[in-house]
């Protein structure tokens, strides 16, 4: 009878330890999710850090651009304005961006006149906008 008492003791203290020792592994199985979701969050916010630094130098290097055009534009035409250059060079810039949107094969683009800001606007812009519609539908039937 003391044998089977001793055999349940020790079967019991058996199994209270194993039952710890399963609390334990889940606790740790928990906490090393836990550190791999705080990884993978610090990692995401790192990487859009650097994005953003990224952009912010693009943006800078895309105005050092623009400044040196205009400059060098100032230089080159006597009379010229820094506004007047920095004009041209948006309109440019506006008719490369409408060229690329035209040719785009996947193109289903609506101009909508706006206010307009400048006489190249006023004079240019709407039925610049209007043959470019009209081109393109052209090319889609």
């Amino acid at each position: 009878m003391l044998f089977r008492f001793v055999s349940q003791s020790v079967s019991l203290i058996y199994l209270l330890l194993q039952e710890r020792r399963l609390r334990l592994a889940a606790e740790e199985k928990a906490e090393g999710e836990k550190i791999l979701v705080i990884k993978a969050a610090e990692a995401d916010a790192e990487a859009k850090h650097l994005a953003g630094v990224g952009l912010a130098k693009r943006r800078a290097a895309i105005i050092s651009g623009l400044k040196e055009s205009v400059r060098e534009f100032c230089g080159e035409v006597d009379g010229t304005t820094p506004t007047e250059a920095m004009t041209l060079i948006m309109q440019n810039q506006h008719l490369d961006m409408l060229k690329e949107v035209g040719t785009g094969n996947s193109s289903s683009t609506v101009f909508v006149p706006s206010v307009p800001r400048t006489p190249f606007h006023s004079h240019f812009s709407f039925d610049f906008h209007a043959h470019l519609a009209t081109a393109c539908t052209a090319t889609q039937v």
